[in-house]
């Protein structure tokens, strides 16, 4: 039962027949992947990302995040970020349950 992946998709979270979570999803891996391209221009900016490019940037995430309301709508399936180093923290079985 948790071994697999389930096809079941509730309504809520469904926007013009499409799965929100899961192209939230992807939007934020094409930012990861952008990142170091993004450095050079937007560098300690907090972008709207959408469709693999740079909507709009900010100098703070509230403006960001109204700007994305503003041009996408609040599941218009966009990011926003700041355009800054992105470092995987490890955590230990000892850390969590320590």
């Amino acid at each position: 039962m948790f071994g697999q992946e389930s096809t079941f998709i509730p309504e809520a979270r469904r926007v013009d027949g499409r799965d929100i979570f899961a192209t939230v999803l992807e939007e934020t891996r094409r930012f990861r992947a952008a990142l170091p391209k993004l450095m050079a221009a937007h560098a300690d900016q907090w972008v709207v990302f959408k469709n693999g490019v740079v909507a709009s940037a900010h100098s703070d995430r509230d403006t960001a995040y109204r700007s994305g309301l503003t041009q996408f709508g609040p599941t218009g399936g966009h990011v926003v970020d700041r355009v800054e180093p992105k470092h995987a923290v490890p955590v230990t079985a000892g850390v969590v349950f320590g």
